[in-house]
């Protein structure tokens, strides 16, 4: 099916030229592309139609549109860090700060494990550093850390130079959290000790608020080549794990969510408007 233009005036004509076509369905904005591969499997077949809005803001906007039927899903970022409302009473938030992380936090992580990972490798490196889950948790807060201090601050730190790859060892699986902050503190032009010093003025916050999940799938594709699998990086590619991470969560999972129940309470508010298959 073709889209129009990511835009709320494209998305909301979108779905009112629908309506005029007899469609008499739900509908369900979603931030991307990822995200519609991800829910795919969770509307009711027929019932409901997706659609990518472009972004976060585009979603939001298209939301305000007012379209009868019309429910959204976004990534939270840092908004549960940093106490922000929804906003928009149709749209439901990730749990976590994104789809990634809540699927990593989920037990989709044992799936993947279980396809790409060696048992033995599994067991070894968690008798020495404990969990992976944990792990790659910690691993990831780091990054997630720099990405909220530029956000909150306005900072426009450059992440694209901060790539995962140049600071995590790919045989050991360890960041080098020290040569991660101080290439930061070169690309901001600060003394290394002013950064450490923001970050350490960060209010507290839950992890799995922080991290991003874009980072924890690529940090979890360098981990299950060497250190908890045996595979060549066109196997335990960045886009393989991210999209078994979105097939492996299963119905019962997903309903547990405060995500599905923001969404089953809109359902509940809007009959006979369904974007949960029953």
């Amino acid at each position: 099916m073709s889209f129009p233009a990511p835009s709320p005036g494209g998305v909301a004509g979108w779905m009112k030229m629908m309506r005029a076509a007899g469609y008499g369905g739900a509908f369900l904005l979603v931030e991307g592309p990822d995200d519609r591969r991800f829910w795919t499997r969770h509307v009711p077949d027929g019932g409901c139609r997706l659609h990518p809005c472009g972004g976060r803001q585009a979603l939001v906007d298209a939301m305000a549109r007012g379209v009868p039927g019309a429910a959204g899903v976004m990534d939270a970022d840092f908004d549960h860090a940093e106490g922000r409302p929804c906003p928009h009473p149709g749209i439901a938030r990730t749990d976590t700060h994104d789809l990634e992380t809540l699927l990593i936090r989920s037990p989709a992580l044992l799936g993947v494990l279980a396809e790409l990972g060696q048992p033995e490798r599994i067991a070894r490196f968690e008798a020495a550093q404990g969990p992976v889950r944990g792990a790659l948790l910690a691993r990831g807060l780091p990054l997630g850390a720099l990405r909220w201090l530029s956000v909150r601050e306005g900072l426009g730190l450059d992440l694209d130079r901060l790539s995962v790859r140049r600071f995590v060892d790919a045989r050991t699986w360890d960041l080098d959290v020290h040569g991660l902050y101080a290439e930061a503190a070169r690309l901001l032009g600060w003394p290394a000790a002013r950064l450490l010093g923001a970050l350490d003025a960060l209010p507290p916050a839950d992890p799995w608020q922080v991290v991003q999940g874009h980072d924890l799938v690529r940090l979890l594709a360098v981990g299950l080549r060497r250190t908890l699998g045996d595979n060549k990086p066109s196997v335990a590619g960045e886009e393989r794990v991210a999209a078994l991470l979105r097939t492996a969560l299963d119905r019962t999972d997903l309903l547990e969510t405060d995500m599905a129940r923001a969404l089953r309470r809109w359902q509940g508010a809007n009959p006979p408007y369904q974007v949960l298959a029953a």
